[in-house]
């Protein structure tokens, strides 16, 4: 690297890293796992995300009603995946 320049654009190294096959050395083949790890618990975290707002939509929906509900109730459903 010259002046702070990048010569490889981080998504060309994070395609290297993650080509399993693209020869690599031991610190590479570290990089990779952990990249996979944090993709999957971000992933994770996307669907845990996506399952609240649900939850919170659905809440809503039936505070609305005339009925009542606990809508922690609602959250932990959703979280169990009810």
């Amino acid at each position: 690297m010259n002046n702070g320049a990048q010569a490889t654009p981080d998504h060309e190294l994070e395609r290297q890293i993650c080509d399993s096959a693209v020869p690599k050395n031991e610190r590479e083949w570290l990089a990779h796992h952990k990249i996979e790890r944090l993709q999957a618990r971000i992933a994770e975290r996307e669907n845990e995300l996506t399952k609240l707002r649900e939850a919170v939509s659905e809440s809503i929906k039936l505070l609305s009603m005339d009925r009542p509900i606990d809508p922690r109730d609602v959250l932990r459903a959703a979280l169990k995946g009810e």
